[in-house]
C-alpha cells in the first residue's frame, strides 16, 4: 500500500481500492453537529485513521494565520467516509477547512449541504 506524500502541497483525491475493503463495523459516527465537523468518528480502521491524521497534519501546516477558511480537494479517506454515510459525491468535491479555535479544525462540504439536511 502506498501512502500519500503529505510533505507535498497537494493531497490525493482518488479512493484506492484497498481502502474501500476495510471493515467499518466497529466505527461510531458522532453525528453531523459535532463542532469538529461531519467526519468525527471513533473506532475507525487504522488505515483510515492514519490518513485522516496525515490530512489533519497537512491542514495544520497549511492553515491561515488569521484562521480564514481554506478550500482543498476532498481526500480519499474523506470521500470514503462521506460515501459510507450515504452521500452521493460529485467528482470535484471540495473540503472547506477552518479552525474554530486555535487548534480545533472543522471540515465542511458545502456541495453536500442539501444532502445532509435531507438526511436529518
Amino acid at each position: 500500500m502506498s501512502e500519500p506524500n503529505m510533505a507535498s502541497t497537494e493531497l490525493p483525491t482518488t479512493i484506492p481500492v484497498w481502502l474501500t475493503a476495510l471493515d467499518m463495523t466497529n466505527s461510531h459516527h458522532y453525528g453531523f453537529s459535532d463542532p469538529r465537523g461531519w467526519l468525527t468518528f471513533s473506532g475507525l480502521p487504522e488505515e483510515i485513521q492514519r490518513q485522516l491524521d496525515q490530512t489533519a497534519n497537512f491542514d495544520w501546516e497549511h492553515r491561515h494565520w488569521l484562521h480564514r477558511p481554506r478550500t482543498r480537494p476532498a481526500t480519499p479517506a474523506e470521500r470514503l467516509l462521506l460515501t459510507w454515510l450515504g452521500f452521493r459525491l460529485p467528482p470535484n468535491l471540495e473540503t472547506v477547512v477552518r479552525y474554530i479555535s486555535g487548534s480545533v479544525r472543522r471540515c465542511e462540504w458545502p456541495q453536500l449541504e442539501q444532502q445532509r439536511e435531507d438526511m436529518q
